[in-house]
């Protein structure tokens, strides 16, 4: 799910490009739509600014900027005369951001022609205590196994890196570390145990340091306990989908398409049927047919049955295994 986050300030504004040709009506025209800052150090401030044209016969009125990530706001004047001039100041505090970042905003204007406008800022945040993976620790398992995931904690300071304890923020996983290298590296071993119920958990731990900055390292910690018989991803995502781009690009449709995988650990299995409310998809298997062990579903959208709304339907896959009958893929959609 995606979730936004706003900033309204009286400043300036940021947005691509609008064309209107109504009489007496703003026309907003950007000069840039996206831009890279390129690598900064972690705990910098981020600071760019968008420029935009009214080039409309009335005043354009900025309402708001929304954000994908929190740490960022937004500064703008709420209205450029016609023939006026005006930005949107970005900006960004990087200490919560490490690795490569893009970040999403969305622009709120009274321009009848484009109303809405998405813009992109990207860049790479070299991180002062770097965790690698970045993404922290993932671990699928089944519930009578047990599973490991080592990460590699790296100092790229001067200053010898010292991490005092671990603070776990979660119940279903044990963690370790271990000194590789005196100050500068450490390995940190995240552990599922045996009879870990199903289900999934969102959880993390705390790395305490002796860094001024930066005293308490986030990691997070994915744990996924799956079923024998069991599909992935566990949900399909369609937000985003905007008619208007379809209509004048009709081949981007084929774009628009999922691939789940639903396989059976104890090997092979039969798809008795596959069944979903949703009415814009259209669902293919492969094998065809028969048993196999996994199985590939083909999931793509039908442009001439989309319409506007949201959609929250399922995609159902009964099967021949008497402990997994069927089999639920939740399926969400945004189309405007």
């Amino acid at each position: 799910m995606k979730i936004r986050f706003t900033s309204i300030v009286l400043f300036g504004v940021l947005h691509g490009v609008c064309f209107s040709d109504t009489p007496g009506a703003p026309r907003a025209v950007f000069v840039e739509k996206t831009f890279n800052f390129g690598n900064v150090k972690q705990g910098g401030e981020l600071t760019h600014r968008f420029q935009v044209k009214n080039e409309g016969t009335a005043p354009l009125l900025l309402d708001r900027v929304d954000f994908n990530l929190p740490g960022l706001t937004a500064k703008f004047k709420p209205e450029i005369p016609p023939g006026g001039e005006g930005f949107v100041q970005v900006d960004c505090n990087t200490a919560s951001f490490s690795g490569p970042i893009d970040l999403e905003a969305e622009l709120s204007s009274n321009d009848p022609a484009k109303p809405k406008f998405a813009f992109t800022l990207s860049g790479l945040i070299d991180p002062v205590i770097e965790v690698d993976p970045i993404s922290g620790a993932y671990i699928s398992l089944y519930p009578d196994e047990k599973k490991e995931q080592t990460l590699r904690i790296i100092n790229h300071e001067q200053q010898p890196l010292k991490i005092s304890s671990v603070e776990k923020q979660g119940t279903h996983f044990t963690a370790s570390l271990k000194e590789v290298q005196s100050g500068n590296s450490y390995d940190l071993t995240i552990t599922v145990p045996a009879g870990t119920p199903l289900g999934r958990y969102e959880e993390a731990l705390l790395l305490h340091t002796n860094h001024p900055k930066f005293s308490k390292v986030p990691v997070g910690v994915n744990i996924l306990v799956m079923r024998d018989v069991h599909a992935f991803p566990e949900s399909v995502d369609f937000k985003g989908i905007d008619l208007s781009i379809l209509n004048q690009n009709p081949s981007l449709i084929d774009n628009l398409y999922e691939n789940v995988i639903v396989e059976n650990r104890r090997g092979d299995f039969e798809i008795k049927s596959i069944e979903t409310n949703v009415p814009f998809l259209k669902i293919t298997q492969a094998p065809p047919s028969g048993r196999s062990s996994r199985f590939k579903l083909d999931i793509k959208v039908l442009k001439e049955k989309l319409a506007p709304g949201q959609i929250s339907g399922s995609i159902r896959v009964a099967t021949d295994v008497k402990e997994s009958p069927e089999i639920m893929i939740p399926v969400v959609a945004e189309i405007k």
